[in-house]
């Protein structure tokens, strides 16, 4: 089961890095369904036709020909190393050792050609990324550092600190909760620690506080949120994004509503109804604290609900106690206002 979740997770994580320019490329142009034979027909008349490779690639991978896709995979490294088919076509979680280091061979000979191109410095880093995410990192540190980068300068940092994000989180035994070593998580988040690069402190931060799992992963990812405001405070993006995660947007906010912190709302709080402890969170001991954005109406009512963080265990039960709860009205020049506040429902496991 937790090397299913780690697949997930992994899957997740890696769609959300994918180039802009990748997700256009596979909207505007549907793959092929073109048998084998017609594909190379399309590479006999035109072995530049990287879109056809890729298509072959897939077929070759779905019949179980890993020479072959190996092959093909090896042309597009040595022929189109800044291609961002590339991204769609590494399949490296899938490859064993021997194919990982002869596609890795073929990367490292175009980095000692192209290192000044960050598109290879990009490509190269996100196959390294499983098995050599230190690797990786510094592929990506050096992609960001050439001016040539300056169009895409996000999705380089982005990339750089979603690995570093995903090396904190740890299981109830201390292991690495994504599949990666505890001698390279630990390498890897002492690195991150150590950083001083305040872009890549509060993106690593951002995505460690809202996306990854752990109550402890999201405190030291605002930690490091924080630190990145100080380090650089002259450039507001990081403020901004530290704020963005203490206070996520709310819809259906009412006009006029203010916000208030979580502790003056619950000084007025006057009717609370304990939440009902799930049965299967207890059986699978999962506890912690569910996270909501709050709306309280003019007359001390929780009108919505938005959640923020919690285990998906948890949340239906702390939902539906908070929407029992009441507030003494908030008064703002005389009258009641709504307002919008964040709330936190804690779930804490008996000793048994």
């Amino acid at each position: 089961m937790r090397g299913f979740c780690c697949v997930v997770l992994t899957i997740f994580m890696g769609c959300m890095m994918l180039p802009a320019q990748v997700i256009r490329e596979r909207q505007v142009n549907p793959p092929p369904s073109d048998p084998p034979d017609v594909l190379l027909a399309k590479l006999q008349a035109d072995p530049d036709d990287a879109r056809a490779r890729l298509q072959l690639m897939k077929t070759y991978w779905r019949t179980g020909d890993k020479a072959a896709y190996l092959q093909q995979m090896i042309w597009l490294i040595e022929n189109r190393p800044e291609s961002p088919i590339l991204a769609a076509a590494l399949n490296i979680a899938d490859l064993d050792a021997a194919d990982y280091s002869l596609a890795k061979a073929a990367w490292e000979g175009q980095l000692s050609k192209r290192s000044d191109s960050p598109a290879v410095l990009y490509n190269a880093a996100r196959f390294m990324e499983a098995n050599d995410p230190l690797r990786s990192v510094d592929l990506l540190e050096q992609a960001r550092k050439i001016p040539a980068s300056a169009s895409l300068p996000t999705q380089y940092a982005e990339a750089e600190a979603s690995i570093f994000a995903k090396s904190v989180p740890r299981n109830n035994v201390g292991n690495p909760v994504f599949p990666l070593s505890l001698e390279k998580a630990e390498a890897l988040k002492a690195r991150l620690l150590a950083s001083s690069d305040a872009e890549l402190l509060s993106l690593a931060g951002r995505m460690m506080a809202t996306s990854m799992p752990g109550e402890d992963t999201r405190k030291l990812g605002m930690q490091l949120m924080e630190r990145a405001t100080l380090l650089d405070p002259q450039n507001p993006k990081w403020q901004q994004n530290l704020e963005a995660v203490k206070n996520p947007p709310m819809s259906n906010a009412p006009p006029g509503a203010v916000r208030i912190g979580g502790a003056v709302a619950e000084a007025n709080l006057i009717e609370k109804v304990a939440p009902v402890y799930p049965a299967l969170a207890k059986s699978a001991r999962v506890s912690g604290t569910v996270e909501f954005t709050a709306i309280i109406g003019e007359d001390g009512t929780v009108q919505n609900l938005q959640l923020v963080r919690g285990h998906p265990l948890l949340v239906n039960a702390a939902r539906e106690a908070v929407l029992q709860w009441k507030y003494r009205p908030v008064m703002l020049n005389g009258r009641p206002v709504a307002v919008i506040t964040s709330v936190i429902v804690n779930f804490a496991l008996k000793r048994e």
